[in-house]
This record gives structure tokens, C-alpha cells and sequence, in this order.
């Protein structure tokens, strides 16, 4: 991807077409009075038949109306094809668009420079804007943005043009923020002031909008700030009866408690988003759908943690059938720009070019514009948390359901579909892509996940083979946890696989590890790094192990963090994944020979062990968690009912295998096939105990071979 020009040099080289064109600033003096005598273009239509006489018209031509349109058309045609700039490693590409866009500028710049140019102020004013605008887009030269918008504030300010000033210091506060954030939230509260003094309650809506975004990009350190100034503009819009303005504060708000994850933070979310959902609907047939979109992704996405499936099941029903109804077939922008529509009256009165912060309706009516995904994007984000529903759910009938769901999900994220007749500057086309790729990340990191609970181990060394793939991408870094999530999948498979001594070196490293002192498990990184802890005790708990000495302290570690969880609300109110507590309880559980060696006499480690066991099957049972209830339900026989004869030992081998058969683990369905068929044939039961048995040596088939070398030495054993 080429770096974006300096202003200068785009100046120069996109101008070199017209080298040999006159230049208002070096033209004659006499040529430089083109109010007094406009130049004058002939033109003679001759007609097909040779009697008709000739006609002939003249007309003053303005030069400088030519080369705004020119500037708009060069930076049109070059905006056509960003997205072609910003997905292709060819040069050519980039130079051609560099061309255009620097030509363009250099329109807008000799305009700038005419001198004796009797414009109107307001015609001045929206050209620097204009100019001042694409100069923010295209290249990196904030110093000349900053001088072009100080004249336009000083232009605006004589002549009493608010909008437009207000649209100047709304650019200059995004100008301002990449250097000094701080000296830009002053300039955008200081605007926010003047705009509330003089009641202009559509600027106000835009620059509170503009505080609290810039608020949020400090590094979150503001996120109060921001919160407040979102609710002040949700109770002006309530007020205003600007029912749209006021869902998407609310929308906002709801996003900023999912990122804060403060006391909480799941009843706040449902509260914001039940009054943005109601506000939604009092607009009626004015209501835009990416409004509705963000509110149902919203409340599904804040369903999954804390884990609630019966709440993850309504709402995810209430998802599709709103994109049934309301999305498959809605007008929705190639480029993802929505716009609210704004009742005050003063809103009529704004000037029609604020550079894309308002626009009006086809009714003349003003509405403020926002910029999300485009429709596109959207399917792939509800495909994806489709996909992480039904993944939970235990029906064994829809097993291959979660894969297709999020194999759709890929054919959206692709970035041949991307889409390219969206008029765009090129930084925005080049984040469009970059966002596309990291949502492309987080699909192809669930699918390799569920393709390893699926013990499908090529499928998911091939997924993740594709995504190792996509991080070379130019420009794309490892988003946010996908670096971590990546580490631990590779040790996951090597596991799988039987590479234990593999496994536990990536278990152990620095990515991995757990956090010197005290940490919590608030985070992904955090849960990652205690689900790797709890695999290396799984694989070092054997005395004869010989990196067996590492039990003990990572016990200790571990201990404070799930002390005192005895049920999913237990771990709820903690902010801890349910589902992650109770994998805690189970090795816990499982570990407790080691655990009679630490002085612990026979009758407590067999009350310890059932007490964590119960944990365990409690806060699977809730979470339908098939897998952790399989495991359980084995290790539970394998210590209460082994060799026995009776009803009880026969049905806990029978649910074990049931539970293992719709958890979709080729593993343990051939674990409990083999514990089956031994309690069947202790009770006289020979021949559905042979059929348990040759079911579960054609499962073993299918295993690694590392995994069958395993299980054979400690049967030897």
C-alpha cells in the first residue's frame, strides 16, 4: 500500500498536465480583470444540409467555476477506485490515484489563489472548507489544513456564516487530535459552548458526537466523560423528539459500558438498549435499518458474557427474523452511511455544504450523517454470532450448522467482495479492508476452534494455516487478541495431536504464561492464559511425570482466583466465564491424587473431589456445556463405579457415552464407548458391550496416532 503524498509534492506532480496551461497567478495584469471582461467561447453548429445557414453562439466562460468541477470530478474518479488502491500491491494502481487526487487539489488551489476574485464570502468559505476537507483525507499535511481552516474561521466570523464555522471547527478538532488530542477536546468544548449559547441544537448533536468520540480514543482513559456527554445528548434528542439522534447516543452508550465491563455493565447495556430500541421505533417508516442492525448485534453480542443460552436463543431469533424482515431487501449505501433525520427548525436553516456532517432529504429536510459497515459487513457479523449460538446449543442434529454458518460468514469477509463503486477517500477505503481482514481473523479463529472440538485436527491445522496467511496482509498487525488466541490454538492442536512435550513448551511461553503477582480473568488474554495452566496440570499431574514439580504452584496460582465459585451466578457476579470455572473444577477435581501426597488423608480427598465435581456438572449443566459433562461423567464411573455390577454403574457409563456422543469429541465418544462396553459386559450384557467396543476401536481409528501411543502406554501402566 503506497503512503499517502505530502500536499506539496502532490501539488507539483498531479499538476504537471497542465503545465502548459495558463495559471490565474501568472497570467497578464490585463488577463487578471476576468470580472470586467469575461473571456468569451465561440461556438458554430453547422447543420447536415449544406443550405442551412450557420449559427453562431457566444458565452462568457468563468474559469474558476471550470476547475471547482474539474477538482470534484478528478477527486471523484480517483475516490472510485480506493478500494482496488487498498486491496492491490500494484503500484501503478497507486500512482494513477495519487495523480488524480494531487491534481485536484492543485484546482482547488489555484482557485484559492486567484486574486481579484469577487466571490461571495460563503462561496470562499465552503471552497477552503472543500479544500481544506480533502486535504485531511488524501495526505498527512495537517499544518496546511490548519492554515487553510484558520483563515475560513476568520472569513466565517465577519460574516456571521455559523454553519459553516461550526463545520470548520468540527475538521479542525479531527486535525488537531492526531497531534494533540488534549489542546483538540478543549477546541471541540469550546465549540460546544458557543453552539449551546446560540441553541443551534443540531451542532450540538454533532459536536457532542465528535467530544465523546475523541474522548473514547485517549486510550479509554475517559470513558466517563464520554458516557456523560452521549447521555446529554440522548435527553436533548428526547427532548427535541429526535427519536433517531437519540438511538444512536444510546447505541454508543451501550457500546461504551461493553468496553468498560464495569459493576453491572450487562443490566446497563440491557437497559440503554431497550430505550434505543424504543426510540427506534417511534420513527416509524423514517427508522433506518443499520440502526435496528446495531441494536439486535449489540444485544446478542452482550448476552455471551456472562453466558446466558436462554437469553442467547431469544435473542437470537429476534436477530434473524429483524434481518428477515428488514435488512435483506433495504436500501442500504454501498459505503455505510446512514443519516437521521432532525425535527428542530432551526435545522432547515443549515447550509447544504457542511462537507457530509448533514446532508438533506429529498423532502429538503436536514438529517445527520453517520458512517458503520456497509450491508456486506454486517452479514458476516451476524453470521459469526449465529454461528457462536448454535455452537452451544446441544443438539447433535445441527453439528455441521455452526461450520456452514461461519463459512458464510468468510464468503462476506472476502475482499473480493468488497465494495469497490463506493466514492471514498483511500485512508477510509484502506481501514475498510484492514477491518474486513480482522473480522476475517475472528472467523477463521472460531472455525479452527470448532474444528478442534470437532476433532477435526487437519481442518483446523489448514484454518489456521489460512489465517497466518491473512496476518502477512500489508498493514495488517495481529488485531488485538488474535496473536494470543493463535499461540494457544497451536499448542491446543499439538495436544490433540499427542505432541504433549510440544504442547507444554508452547503452554509455557511468555504469551502464555500466567502474570507474575495477582491477575484476573477478566480479559481473553487472561482467560487464555489460565486455560493454558489448566492444560499443563493435566499434563504434568502424574508423579512420574518429569516437569511434575510444576502442579503445586500453579494450584496455588490458580486457587484465589476461583475461590468461593459454587454455581454460574457465583462466577457471573464475579466476571468470570461460567464455562471457564467450571474446567477449573474438573481438573481440580481430577488432580486429587496428587493431592493425598500434600498430606491430605483419603475421606477429605474424596469429599474435595465431589465437591468440585458438582461445581463442575452444576455450571456445565447450565451452560450445556456436553463436552466438560462427558468428562466428568467418566472420571466420576472411572473412581465410583469401576468393576461394579448394578443399575447405577450401567447408567453412568450410558450417560457418559451420551453426553460424549452430542458433544461431537471423537475422543472421549471412544473414552466412553470403552467404559461401556466394560460395564456392560460386568453386568451379563455380551453383545451390546461388543458393539460398544467395535464402535468405539472404529472412533480410535480416526484419532492422531501420537493420541493412540498415549493411550496405549497408560493402559500398560
Amino acid at each position: 500500500m503506497q503512503a499517502q503524498p505530502n500536499v506539496k509534492q502532490a501539488s507539483l506532480d498531479g499538476a504537471a498536465d497542465y503545465a502548459n496551461k495558463p495559471v490565474f497567478s501568472e497570467q497578464p495584469q490585463q488577463a487578471r480583470k476576468a470580472n470586467q471582461a469575461a473571456p468569451v467561447v465561440k461556438v458554430t453548429v453547422v447543420s447536415e444540409q449544406a443550405t442551412t445557414p450557420v449559427v453562431t453562439t457566444e458565452f462568457p466562460v468563468d474559469y474558476r467555476l471550470l476547475l471547482l468541477s474539474l477538482a470534484d470530478e478528478y477527486i471523484s474518479q480517483a475516490r472510485l477506485s480506493s478500494h482496488v488502491v487498498a486491496s492491490s500491491i500494484d503500484q501503478s494502481e497507486g500512482n494513477q490515484y495519487f495523480k488524480l487526487i494531487a491534481t485536484g487539489l492543485a484546482c482547488y488551489e489555484s482557485v484559492l489563489k486567484t486574486p481579484h476574485w469577487q466571490s461571495s464570502p460563503r462561496q470562499e468559505a465552503m471552497i477552503r472548507l472543500r479544500y481544506a476537507t480533502v486535504l485531511h483525507e488524501e495526505t498527512e499535511n495537517d499544518r496546511v489544513v490548519e492554515d487553510v481552516l484558520a483563515k475560513g474561521l476568520l472569513l466565517c466570523e465577519r460574516n456571521r456564516l455559523f454553519d459553516l464555522k461550526y463545520s470548520m471547527q468540527h475538521l479542525l478538532a479531527r486535525v488537531i487530535c492526531n497531534t494533540k488530542p488534549k489542546a483538540a477536546l478543549k477546541h471541540v468544548e469550546k465549540a460546544v459552548e458557543e453552539a449551546k449559547a446560540s441553541r443551534h441544537v443540531p451542532w450540538i448533536y454533532a459536536l457532542q458526537f465528535l467530544r465523546a468520540s475523541l474522548l473514547v480514543q485517549q486510550n479509554g482513559q475517559d470513558v466517563k466523560q464520554a458516557l456523560a456527554s452521549l447521555q446529554s445528548v440522548a435527553e436533548l434528542a428526547r427532548s427535541q423528539r429526535d427519536a433517531g439522534v437519540c438511538a444512536m447516543a444510546l447505541i454508543r452508550e451501550a457500546m461504551l459500558h461493553m468496553s468498560l465491563r464495569a459493576h453491572d455493565w450487562d443490566k446497563e447495556v440491557d437497559r440503554v438498549l431497550a430505550s434505543a430500541r424504543a426510540q427506534h421505533m417511534n420513527l416509524g417508516d423514517q427508522a433506518a435499518p443499520q440502526i435496528g442492525a446495531l441494536i439486535h448485534l449489540l444485544n446478542l453480542a452482550s448476552s455471551f458474557e456472562p453466558c446466558q443460552p436462554k437469553q442467547l436463543e431469544q435473542k437470537r431469533l429476534a436477530m434473524l427474523d429483524y434481518y428477515d424482515n428488514h435488512i435483506h431487501e433495504a436500501d442500504w449505501p454501498v459505503d455505510g452511511i446512514f443519516s437521521l433525520p432532525i425535527r428542530g427548525a432551526e435545522a432547515n436553516k443549515l447550509t447544504s455544504d457542511t462537507c457530509g456532517i448533514f446532508v438533506a432529504d429529498e423532502n429538503g429536510k436536514t438529517q445527520l450523517r453517520f458512517r458503520w459497515l456497509d450491508k456486506q459487513d454486517t452479514f458476516a457479523l451476524a453470521y459469526t454470532l449465529n454461528a457462536m449460538v448454535a455452537h452451544s446449543k446441544p443438539s447433535s442434529q445441527e453439528k455441521s450448522r455452526p461450520e456452514e454458518l461461519l463459512k458464510e460468514a468468510l464468503k462476506y469477509t472476502s475482499i473480493s467482495s468488497a465494495p469497490r463503486e463506493a466514492r471514498i477517500p483511500l485512508a477510509a477505503a484502506c481501514e475498510h479492508v484492514r477491518m474486513r481482514n480482522v473480522l476475517q481473523c475472528y472467523v477463521l479463529i472460531n472455525l479452527a476452534f470448532l474444528y478442534c472440538n470437532r476433532s477435526n485436527l487437519a481442518e483446523a491445522s489448514s484454518t489456521m494455516a489460512s489465517l497466518k496467511k491473512l496476518l502477512k496482509c500489508p498493514g495488517l498487525a495481529a488485531p488485538g487478541n488474535v496473536a494470543t488466541m493463535l499461540t494457544y490454538l497451536e499448542a491446543m492442536i499439538m495436544h490433540a495431536k499427542g505432541k504433549v512435550v510440544d504442547a507444554l513448551q508452547v503452554y509455557q511461553s511468555p504469551r502464555l504464561s500466567l502474570l507474575e503477582g495477582s491477575f484476573g480473568i477478566a480479559t481473553v488474554k487472561e482467560q487464555l492464559r489460565v486455560l493454558a495452566a489448566l492444560s499443563v496440570i493435566l499434563i504434568v499431574r502424574s508423579p512420574a511425570h518429569p516437569s511434575h514439580a510444576l502442579l503445586r504452584p500453579l494450584l496455588d496460582r490458580l486457587t484465589p482466583v476461583f475461590e468461593g465459585i459454587k454455581s454460574t451466578s457465583d462466577a457471573c457476579e464475579r466476571g468470570m466465564s461460567p464455562q471457564l470455572a467450571a474446567a477449573y473444577s474438573l481438573v481440580l477435581a481430577t488432580s486429587h491424587e496428587d493431592r493425598w501426597s500434600l498430606q491430605e488423608d483419603a475421606h477429605t480427598s474424596v469429599l474435595s473431589t465431589k465437591k468440585h465435581l458438582q461445581v463442575c456438572f452444576h455450571v456445565a449443566k447450565d451452560m450445556t456445556n456436553h463436552l466438560l459433562l462427558a468428562a466428568g461423567m467418566s472420571f466420576l464411573h472411572s473412581q465410583m463405579f469401576n468393576g461394579q455390577v448394578g443399575d447405577q454403574a450401567l447408567n453412568s457409563a450410558r450417560n457418559a457415552q451420551d453426553l460424549a456422543k452430542n458433544s461431537g469429541s471423537v475422543l472421549w465418544a471412544c473414552v466412553t464407548d470403552g467404559i461401556a462396553a466394560t460395564a456392560m459386559e460386568k453386568n451379563g450384557m455380551g453383545e451390546q458391550a461388543q458393539k460398544a467396543l467395535e464402535h468405539g476401536i472404529k472412533l480410535a481409528e480416526r484419532l492422531p496416532g501420537g493420541v493412540m501411543d498415549l493411550l496405549d502406554a497408560q493402559q500398560g501402566e
